[in-house]
């Protein structure tokens, strides 16, 4: 029973489908709400996807102390934004062969200019190697400068090496760690 329905990620503006499993499990930075109306219930779904059997209290506390999740006020929220993205990019890594996700890519892509979608891609980039992934970051670029030319590195760096041609050749002298440190 898989039940889809629309869902906002965090500030980015963009909407796509995530498991609903009866309480409010977003993808945004606020993860679970565990008032008493859904009693974990989508803590239940997970262990019931991944044949686990994992206490919800003791798990929590652990996330906590380890300073990856934040409980307050009945929600479970990402501590740092980082571990929002990484989830995030790692869930739509693991969707990326359904049409919609395609979809959400090229959103995020066009939208770079949202810290949240800028973050997400570069996690996603680096997660996957999925070559649609690069296409529409690509293809926003093109987009947004048409006229620019790729970087040929053998030339256009040119004024680099002639930069470097005046420094001296670095030098390895071996000697002993303990008596540089004097």
């Amino acid at each position: 029973m898989d039940d889809r329905s629309g869902t906002s990620l965090g500030g980015s503006g963009l909407t796509f489908p995530v498991d609903q499993t009866g309480g409010q499990v977003r993808m945004g930075r606020t993860l679970i709400m565990l008032g008493p109306n859904n009693g974990g219930r989508s803590h239940r779904l997970y262990e019931q996807t991944y044949d686990l059997s994992l206490e919800l209290g003791p798990l929590l506390i652990s996330l906590n102390e380890c300073q990856i999740l934040l409980t307050a006020n009945e929600s479970v929220r990402f501590r740092h934004k980082y571990v929002y993205y990484y989830f995030v990019a790692s869930w739509i890594r693991d969707h990326i062969t359904e049409t919609e996700i395609l979809d959400i890519i090229r959103r995020l892509a066009n939208r770079l200019h949202i810290e949240d979608n800028a973050n997400i891609l570069m996690f996603l980039v680096h997660l996957s190697r999925d070559p649609v992934i690069v296409q529409e970051r690509l293809g926003r670029a093109r987009s947004l400068h048409p006229l620019a030319m790729p970087a040929k590195l053998e030339e256009d760096v040119q004024f680099l090496v002639e930069l470097a041609a005046g420094q001296p050749e670095p030098v390895f002298i071996e000697s002993d760690p303990s008596e540089n440190r004097r």
